[in-house]
């Protein structure tokens, strides 16, 4: 299976009091600008995890980014900046 990207459907049934809740997931493009001794390394996220309450009707979504550091950079970390961008289908 593939990772989620956002926009899939979701479809909860005996989940909920209200009865069944069909949504798509909400589509969101993060970049992600690392800033290490002075290099700056830009890099994409993967959403990850997916949480859904329906008695709460909360819905939460986590997406995780990594980059390689060499260990003498390890306390030189600056900085991540993070920034949202226009989804394209």
């Amino acid at each position: 299976m593939p990772h989620l990207r956002g926009g899939e459907r979701v479809e909860l049934v005996n989940l909920a009091a209200t009865g069944p809740l069909v949504f798509d997931l909400p589509k969101h493009y993060f970049t992600f600008a690392t800033h290490v001794r002075g290099r700056s390394e830009e890099h994409r996220a993967r959403l990850t995890s997916v949480f859904i309450e329906p008695e709460a009707a909360r819905l939460s979504m986590v997406w995780q980014t990594s980059i390689p550091v060499r260990p003498a950079d390890l306390d030189y970390l600056d900085e991540t900046i993070v920034a949202e961008k226009a989804y394209l289908a």
